[in-house]
């Protein structure tokens, strides 16, 4: 008797009168469910993905690094960014750089 009032014990009780869960509902139609809503969770999965590292980044003030594939905090689009920036001021740079050769030409 000691050793089903020791497996008892073990068991959640609940009021005589509730009505305690009786595990799912439906089981196939929560996997149809899941089954069906999978192609459509993708999508909201890599906006929260997007969404978290735009936070980390932000909290950890990374934003003028670039992160190499395969890093935990790599961002494509961020890194794409800061590609383009950094290909704007070189840019630049370098039509500064051919005035002022262009300048030292015609004063020789």
């Amino acid at each position: 008797m000691d050793k089903l009032n020791d497996n008892a014990s073990h068991f959640m009780r609940y009021p005589p009168n509730s009505n305690p869960p009786k595990g799912l509902a439906n089981p196939k139609m929560l996997k149809n469910d899941f089954l069906n809503q999978g192609a459509a969770m993708l999508p909201k999965l890599q906006d929260f993905n997007q969404m978290f590292r735009q936070y980390a980044d932000s909290i950890l003030n990374m934003n003028n690094t670039v992160f190499p594939p395969g890093h935990p905090l790599f961002n494509r689009e961020r890194s794409i960014s800061i590609l383009k920036e950094t290909n704007d001021k070189l840019t630049k740079e370098n039509l500064e750089l051919k005035k002022q050769l262009e300048t030292k030409k015609n004063k020789a």
